[in-house]
């Protein structure tokens, strides 16, 4: 398979002054370019923040968080004439229990040229546990203004798949050396794949690609050339 850079062009767009890039998400069969992951060196603060320091942190709120960030990639898209479609955006992990994130995610991308359709919001694993009372309600509030989601399972794996929940996301994300080691992330892959979700291997290798595919991950991100 053919080995394209590993990302686009880097650049910086106006909204927050965020310096922003786009990683590939590849077609492992083919290494066709199908998506971007926006990667911003912004991080927000998961921290509390209460009385006069909540009101002066930008990022009190990880809606508005999320909200910026769809802003910026949709302009930093337009910027370096980015075709592919959907770009990924990493939320913040308070952002799936927070009452005014769809709302607030529904209202940036009406600023822009861009759908909701056009974007997958991605939400670590950890994240469900957060949201875990409210999980389908937020989920679905997304979903029902168009966005799609992700389930970023890198760091651990532990959400429960129940049937109502498989029928909402649209992707995971795993690390691709720890399918080799856990039995387990195989089944879990297997199970994603059936429920029709699509699996990203990041910093997957290019010799693995058809190992990969055999167990159902059919797309890899930060891919590593061969040793």
């Amino acid at each position: 398979m053919p080995h394209p850079s590993s990302h686009l062009p880097e650049t910086v767009v106006a909204t927050r002054k965020r310096r922003l890039r786009f990683d590939r998400i590849v077609h492992l069969d083919s290494g066709d370019q199908v998506a971007a992951t926006a990667v911003t060196d912004m991080r927000f603060s998961e921290r509390a923040a209460f009385g006069p320091a909540a009101a002066q942190n930008e990022q009190a709120s990880p809606a508005t968080w999320l909200a910026d960030a769809i802003q910026n990639a949709a302009a930093g898209a337009m910027t370096v004439d980015l075709i592919e479609r959907p770009i990924h955006i990493a939320a913040p992990m308070t952002a799936l229990a927070h009452e005014n994130t769809a709302i607030a995610c529904d209202a940036a991308v009406r600023q822009t040229r861009f759908c909701a359709q056009e974007f997958v919001i991605e939400f670590e694993d950890a994240a469900t546990q957060v949201a875990r009372h409210d999980l389908l309600t937020h989920i679905e509030s997304l979903r029902r203004r168009g966005f799609r989601i992700a389930l970023d399972a890198r760091k651990s794996f532990e959400t429960k798949l129940c049937s109502n929940l498989r029928l909402m996301l649209d992707t995971v994300r795993i690390e691709a050396d720890a399918i080799w080691s856990d039995p387990s992330l195989q089944d879990k892959v297997a199970l994603s794949r059936e429920a029709g979700m699509d699996v990203i291997a990041q910093n997957a290798k290019y010799r693995d690609s058809e190992a990969l595919i055999r167990l159902g991950v059919e797309y890899g991100s930060g891919l590593k050339a061969d040793a």
